[in-house]
């Protein structure tokens, strides 16, 4: 089987690995330059390190240019595997593949098309997610499904976690789906027209926590940009503070704050209020190498003063 493996980062390289373990490593890696990857994804993975003399690599911006669409047709492959690729795959690339492109989303297709999928899993408190393998087409996320696979979800998941349950996934479907494809089988059943519906695109800058959100807002937003992401964030004393994680925390006598309002402290670890009156332990932060000790209020902005400053 002539393959092409397309994408930059860790779901990349659980393909890569299986593939390689299979003994039918790639013809050829598509992927980024060290120095555009991390820049544009954190958790980008360097895989021209991974390859051997089997596997050539080829670092590209576009994977619709003229002149990279040329090269790959000129290889003659039989399958395309675009797995952790961010950029729209047009049908003159499509139509190189002699059996067929295969594409990785994760989520259980049709629901949560689009971009920044695990981060709105955890946002919106499922309680059920899933992987899958599917057909590549010309709308988003639309083709048909190959393999899918369902991960339950704990009340307390965070992005980290859920990525490796799904790399997790990942690895056992591509192993399972290489021999279909050696042989040129891709039987695959067509999405169900009910149930779908798309994720937009989250930036670093949708991390600002709003303090007069509740707790469980809160407590969901700091788990769903934690690393590898850049972490939800808030403002104290013309300083940025990174929230990496925190947890529910049952004050046994309440306490009149303002949202924000650190309150008191728990083996070092500050107590917040929250704009429905419940607390939330802030049990890792990054205050810029500054503890968060005495009256702190954080906010969801800097005021008016620290601007100026």
């Amino acid at each position: 089987m002539r393959a092409i493996l397309i994408g930059a980062v860790g779901s990349t390289e659980i393909a890569l690995r299986a593939m390689q373990e299979a003994g039918n490593p790639p013809i050829l890696l598509v992927t980024l330059d060290p120095e555009i990857g991390q820049r544009r994804h954190a958790d980008y993975v360097n895989l021209a390190a991974l390859t051997d003399e089997s596997t050539d690599v080829l670092f590209v911006n576009s994977t619709n240019d003229n002149d990279f669409i040329t090269h790959v047709r000129q290889l003659m492959p039989d399958i395309l595997l675009v797995i952790g690729w961010s950029q729209i795959v047009g049908p003159e690339l499509r139509e190189t593949a002699r059996v067929g492109c295969v594409g990785f989303h994760p989520s259980l297709l049709p629901a949560m098309r689009g971009r920044a999928v695990i981060g709105w899993t955890i946002l919106l408190g499922l309680a059920e997610t899933g992987a899958t393998l599917f057909q590549l087409g010309d709308g988003v996320d639309d083709g048909a499904i190959l393999a899918q696979v369902r991960i339950p979800l704990s009340d307390r998941e965070t992005v980290s976690s859920l990525g490796n349950k799904l790399a997790t996934a990942l690895d056992g479907m591509i192993r399972e789906l290489l021999p279909r494809l050696e042989r040129g089988h891709l039987e695959a059943q067509e999405q169900r027209d009910e149930g779908i519906s798309y994720c937009a695109r989250r930036t670093a800058a949708d991390s600002l926590i709003d303090w007069q959100g509740t707790h469980v807002s809160i407590d969901r937003l700091i788990r769903a940009s934690t690393q590898p992401y850049a972490g939800a964030f808030t403002f104290t004393q013309k300083r940025r503070v990174i929230i990496w994680a925190a947890e529910p925390w049952h004050q046994l006598h309440p306490i009149h704050a303002a949202a924000g309002q650190v309150v008191d402290y728990y083996r070092g670890d500050p107590i917040v209020r929250c704009g429905d009156g419940e607390y939330l332990r802030i049990t890792d932060y990054d205050a810029g190498g500054a503890p968060l000790l005495g009256q702190v209020r954080f906010q969801s902005q800097l005021g008016k003063q620290e601007l100026a400053i």
